[in-house]
């Protein structure tokens, strides 16, 4: 007895359609290129995985078994790899289903179970019709659809690259399942998907926060002095409410960038990096991102006790809340072994200015200097001032200056009482703010407990962005 549990069904999309335009193109017969063409570089593409999977043929697809979540990812990267050999190659469409069960070695999908009719009409067909129903047009290209249990074994990060999808079958039976990114489903180690993930968290995260109309890119890339090659030491983005001048650099040895885009193209901008692993604007030198090797993370910064911004946003200056997105890198080694040929190439610029110099007054990136490490930063700023708060006698008051945009209703508010350094049974959520001109307002009569001292975290929708301790006077 054995445990195979991922099961994945394969199909080529369009599978006629394919050999036809192949046999159109190149005069063969339409069988013969299903087979040369199609099946058998499919087959080649699961049999060099080995005694990790199982396969089994049927007449136009294949469901492979294995018990190695990697391989899952590995069958479906190689697959989605192969491509029709014309001068100009194009990758063969295919549609994939994943799912997971507990099964033994004589399992026969056809006698015994219902899993291939699940995977292709509950799931595949559906989604097809889902598809065009969405777009308007059908899916031309290789997609991936799993099974909620399957969902349930992926990371949080894979996860986050997942669309929930849910319908009723003709026995009345109500089926959710989900579409995967195929990106995601390609990738084997999961370290390209951390980033993606991060990516679309953070894209989540500010799409109905801010009034931002812009972004800037702030950028340094300088020339390596053994390989001659561009190397990207940083790249600053923030969002911006409003359009700014662009102010860049360029020597023959470092350039500084300034470019200011549309907000509209921010996603692309940012899974360009990931996609390309490259910093690549039009107009530069393509840059290598090889400093930038840490894996991103996502953040959201707000005060602290009502002083200061959390790390990692007071690395970079940021003053206000702020979603943050931030990818690390090694030290400046390579960077300082450059400096001298920059610094001469400053010289020929503009007087004797050295790199800090530069970076400080053209990009106006005042917290930079030689001892930062490569990074890469997303800084979404929302408008919100830190906050007044008092606790006299009952009465707690809050005031909070912020843009028009944040709305009372998006502000909640969680009141601890205190007593001799102990918490008290005074415990308070809510969001009763009141706008008041530029203000929102919070007032609450607070009944006694003995409470000397509160504690007061302020939300803005789900983000913590103020912990401030209050005594009572």
């Amino acid at each position: 007895m054995m445990a195979w549990t991922y099961i994945i069904f394969i199909d080529i999309l369009g599978y006629q359609e394919v050999a036809n335009e192949i046999s159109s193109q190149t005069n063969l017969d339409s069988s013969y290129v299903r087979q040369s063409f199609l099946r058998d570089p499919l087959t080649r593409a699961i049999v060099k995985f080995g005694n990790a999977v199982s396969l089994r043929y049927f007449t136009d697809n294949f469901l492979v078994f294995t018990n190695n979540l990697e391989t899952v990812f590995g069958i479906i990267y190689e697959v989605s790899r192969l491509a029709i050999p014309f001068n100009t190659p194009k990758l063969v469409p295919f549609e994939v289903a994943v799912g997971v069960a507990d099964l033994n070695t004589n399992f026969d999908p056809i006698d015994q179970d219902e899993t291939v009719r699940f995977l292709k009409l509950d799931l595949l067909d559906y989604y097809k019709k889902y598809y065009k129903q969405e777009k308007g047009y059908s899916i031309k290209d290789t997609f991936v659809v799993i099974t909620t249990d399957f969902f349930q074994v992926l990371s949080q990060d894979r996860r986050y690259l997942c669309k929930k999808v849910i319908h009723t079958n003709g026995n009345g039976q109500r089926i959710e399942f989900y579409s995967a990114e195929l990106k995601m489903m390609q990738d084997v180690s999961g370290r390209s998907i951390n980033d993606i993930a991060k990516i679309e968290k953070f894209l989540r995260k500010i799409r109905d926060d801010g009034p931002w109309t812009n972004f800037e890119v702030k950028t340094l890339i300088f020339r390596d002095v053994t390989i001659g090659k561009w190397i990207t030491q940083f790249i600053s983005v923030k969002l911006l409410d409003d359009s700014t001048t662009e102010n860049s650099v360029l020597t023959n040895s470092l350039i500084v960038i300034h470019k200011v885009y549309d907000i509209n193209e921010l996603s692309a901008f940012l899974n360009s990096l990931i996609i390309n692993g490259a910093f690549q604007i039009s107009g530069f030198p393509t840059a290598s991102l090889e400093e930038i090797n840490e894996m991103m993370e996502y953040y959201f910064c707000g005060y602290v006790n009502n002083y200061r911004i959390s790390s990692p946003a007071d690395l970079f200056r940021v003053t206000q809340p702020a979603h943050i997105l931030l990818k690390g890198g090694k030290s400046p080694i390579k960077l300082s072994n450059a400096e001298t040929l920059m610094t001469q190439d400053l010289q020929e610029y503009d007087q004797f200015r050295p790199v800090i110099d530069i970076v400080r007054q053209n990009l106006s990136l005042n917290f930079w200097d030689n001892s930062y490490s490569s990074f890469f930063v997303v800084i979404a700023p929302l408008e919100i001032e830190m906050p007044k708060i008092s606790f006299k006698g009952k009465q707690i008051e809050i005031k909070l200056r912020c843009n028009k945009n944040i709305f009372a209703s998006d502000i909640k508010i969680k009141i601890i009482g205190r007593r001799e350094n102990e918490n008290t049974a005074l415990t308070v959520v809510e969001n009763n703010f009141k706008r008041v001109n530029e203000e929102l307002v919070y007032s609450k009569t607070i009944e006694s407990s003995g409470e000397d001292d509160a504690i007061v975290d302020l939300y803005y929708k789900e983000n913590q962005f103020e912990n401030h301790y209050v005594k009572r006077n």
